[in-house]
């Protein structure tokens, strides 16, 4: 994920498996001035060559590589009230079609509580919006599909967009 304050900077968070598995913190920080450690499997140390330091992280810290190429970390509090990511995603299913008069009061809350819980249990996340509901006719969703289809694809955008100014 890319984050911006001042400057674009990368982050990665660090988890149990880096204790046992720590090539992937060493390609994110990709410079030879840089060493990684890990001690009693409890925290990972990095040491620079060049500015003769050390970061000593646990479970749950987060590693910045800056757009310069230079290191730094902070705690998963202080990261989680100062940064929000640029570039957060949604996800869409669509279900259906089904006549809606066989569907009983309150059919969506079901598969939205399935979504909840399956969404929980990937990310370890319970603070997300989830969205449903069967007021989507067919032509809805096609039209949902088609503006999803014109903001994968550029050239579609510029078609749409010359053929709006003639209107």
């Amino acid at each position: 994920m890319k984050y911006k304050l001042k400057t674009e900077f990368e982050v990665i968070q660090i988890t149990k498996e880096h204790f046992t598995n720590y090539k992937e913190i060493e390609n994110f920080i990709d410079n030879d001035n840089y060493k990684v450690f890990v001690y009693n499997y409890s925290y990972i140390r990095i040491f620079s060559y060049i500015r003769n330091f050390c970061i000593d992280m646990t479970e749950g810290s987060y590693l910045f590589k800056h757009s310069d190429g230079e290191i730094s970390y902070t705690s998963k509090e202080n990261f989680e009230k100062l940064y929000e990511p640029i570039d957060k995603s949604y996800w869409m299913c669509y279900i259906g079609p089904i006549d809606r008069e066989k569907l009983p009061q309150g059919a969506d809350f079901p598969l939205r509580q399935a979504v909840k819980e399956a969404y929980i249990n990937l990310t370890n996340d319970n603070k997300f919006i989830c969205s449903s509901g069967w007021g989507n006719s067919e032509q809805d969703i096609k039209l949902i599909d088609e503006i999803l289809f014109i903001k994968q694809n550029p050239e579609n955008c510029k078609k749409l967009l010359d053929f709006l100014k003639t209107l």
